[in-house]
């Protein structure tokens, strides 16, 4: 009945799922490993407390470069070519149900698997195809989303001490935008700031400052 947006399908879905793994990929992204599901399930038995294992990704264009490894804790995943650990999300308070999720879908639930006890690890085992050249990430919806987004993720996930830091991501992320010439876009990021803030308010539960200092120290992915 109402409009909830990738993560909030991704809430719904979770939620009604009967096993304990889920592998999550984009409408536009599949497996190229071989056994790609098997290999998943027995990573994540020698692994109990890894929450999500991210895989690695290859865009359109670009050649497909199958890699093995050991696996590293990481501080975010691509939503888009994971493993789920049912058991450790449903612990978190889910995904936002934002239209457009850009800057907060991810980095979010990392920070409350982390804050949880939970890693994230990186799988280079498994490989994903994403039929995309990101091109859309340019346009100027997302473009203010992820503007917005960096500002709401540091409101309802930081300590206090810690907003200072949200405030200089929200100048990074507006820094790189004008680098790339994504200039439509940041004014409606900035003033939808305030917006944002007071329709989530009541989600705003901070992550430990342990957690937060933690995932700053990993690798993104």
């Amino acid at each position: 009945e109402h409009r909830q947006g990738p993560g909030g399908g991704r809430n719904l879905l979770i939620k009604q799922a009967r096993f304990p793994l889920i592998a999550s990929f984009d409408d536009d992204s599949w497996p190229l490993t071989t056994d790609y599901f098997g290999i998943a399930a027995r990573l994540m038995s020698e692994q109990p407390r890894a929450a999500i294992l991210t895989g690695q990704v290859t865009l359109r264009g670009q050649s497909h470069k199958p890699e093995s490894g050991s696996l590293t804790e990481v501080g975010c995943y691509e939503s888009g070519a994971c493993v789920l650990r049912r058991e450790a999300f449903l612990q978190t308070k889910g995904y936002l149900p934002l239209r457009y999720a850009y800057g907060m879908e991810e980095a979010d639930i990392a920070l409350q698997i982390f804050d949880a006890g939970w890693t994230i690890l990186k799988a280079p085992q498994l490989h994903v195809y994403h039929d995309s050249e990101l091109q859309h990430h340019a346009s100027p919806e997302i473009n203010a989303a992820h503007i917005t987004n960096t500002a709401l993720l540091a409101f309802l996930r930081y300590p206090v001490s810690y907003w200072p830091l949200g405030l200089a991501q929200v100048g990074n992320r507006i820094r790189y935008a004008l680098s790339v010439g994504r200039r439509r876009g940041i004014m409606a990021g900035v003033l939808g700031i305030p917006r944002a803030i007071r329709t989530y308010a009541q989600a705003r539960q901070p992550v430990k400052k342990e957690t937060l200092l933690r995932s700053r120290q990993l690798p993104r992915t």
